[in-house]
Parts: structure tokens; C-alpha cells; sequence
């Protein structure tokens, strides 16, 4: 009596892996580029004060980060750019989380 083939759950090919690690790498160096910056520009400034505890992204919450309520920035002339940046860089972790809080409440 012959038995049935068995079945094989997860079938993939090489390329599908490759594609796979290759969409992940660039996902986790995107990730930590932006943290590295956001650290960079609070490290430049010197009259930035972050206040008040909220939760980061998810994908920057597993790699660690950790958010701000309340982000204050004192701008002086000898610190535009870095304050500018930093703005910027907050104004996008604002969206996001203001994107969380709608899905949280809905």
C-alpha cells in the first residue's frame, strides 16, 4: 500500500527569501536612521526640552524608542538648522501618533 505525498506547508523559493530580507534590511536601516537623527538633533540643541510620556510608533517602539508628549524647542541663531530639523522630525512622530490615537478610539 503506498502512502500519500507528504505535504509541504511552506514553500518558497530563494529570490522570495532574498526579496523578503532585502525589504526588512532596508525597513530596519530606514528605522534607525531616524532615531540616530532625532538623538542627534536633541543631542545639537540646546534648547530642546521633551516632556510628558507617549507611546512611540510600533516600529520604532520594538527597536526601543521611546516617545514624547511634549517636545519644546527654544531657537537661538546659532542653532537654526538643528532646531529646524528637529522640528521636523517631530512634527512627523506628531502625525503618527495623533494616526494611533484615531485607530485606538475608533
Amino acid at each position: 500500500m503506498e502512502r500519500p505525498p507528504k505535504r509541504r506547508w511552506l514553500t518558497y523559493s530563494i529570490r522570495t527569501l532574498l526579496v523578503s530580507v532585502t525589504v526588512f534590511c532596508v525597513w530596519l536601516a530606514w528605522a534607525t536612521k531616524w532615531i540616530s537623527d532625532r538623538h542627534q538633533a536633541a543631542d545639537r540643541s540646546q534648547g530642546v526640552y521633551l516632556d510628558g510620556e507617549a507611546p512611540a510608533p510600533w516600529s520604532l517602539r520594538i527597536l526601543g524608542e521611546k516617545g514624547a508628549a511634549f517636545v519644546m524647542i527654544n531657537v537661538y541663531a546659532e542653532n537654526l538648522r538643528a532646531a529646524d530639523k528637529l522640528a521636523k522630525l517631530a512634527l512627523h512622530g506628531l502625525g503618527r501618533l495623533a494616526q494611533a490615537r484615531k485607530g485606538r478610539h475608533a
